[in-house]
């Protein structure tokens, strides 16, 4: 049983020395292209320095490309914020009193609350109805 602990640990030391000398090449770089990926970040800079009071819904009219990418991908809208990656109601169902409270907090919208409300009130209703069910054996 040592000679097998031995030979595993010499083989696991021997893989392990390997990988290390095979990823000299991984923190190399190009300035160029750092230099590219980050012109539309300076040019949001710029925008934002010349007046500091733009908004969002500025930026989407000037047709920054970040302000558009950040519209497409997390599904913000030039008129407010939507709540991430859920809806309202979806929030208050999985989360309860924590998703209604989250809700009400970030977006201020007595119709969001109301749908994260209802999402509460249903999960209530059937997680409620089913431990019912399996308290009483039904």
């Amino acid at each position: 049983m040592k000679r097998f602990s031995l030979i595993l640990v010499l083989t696991a030391f021997m893989f392990s020395v390997q990988s290390f000398a095979t990823n000299a090449d991984l923190f190399g770089y190009d300035q160029n292209e750092v230099s590219a990926a980050l012109a539309d970040l300076n040019e949001l800079e710029a925008l934002v320095g010349q007046d500091e009071q733009i908004t969002y819904a500025d930026l989407i009219e000037v047709q920054n490309p970040i302000a558009l990418s950040l519209s497409a991908e997390t599904g913000m809208m030039a008129n407010g914020v939507s709540m991430p990656i859920l809806p309202a109601f979806w929030w208050g169902c999985l989360l309860g009193p924590a998703g209604l409270i989250i809700v009400y907090l970030v977006e201020q919208d007595p119709s969001q609350t109301k749908s994260a409300f209802w999402g509460c009130f249903w999960s209530t209703l059937i997680y409620g109805g089913g431990a019912i069910f399996y308290w009483t054996g039904l």
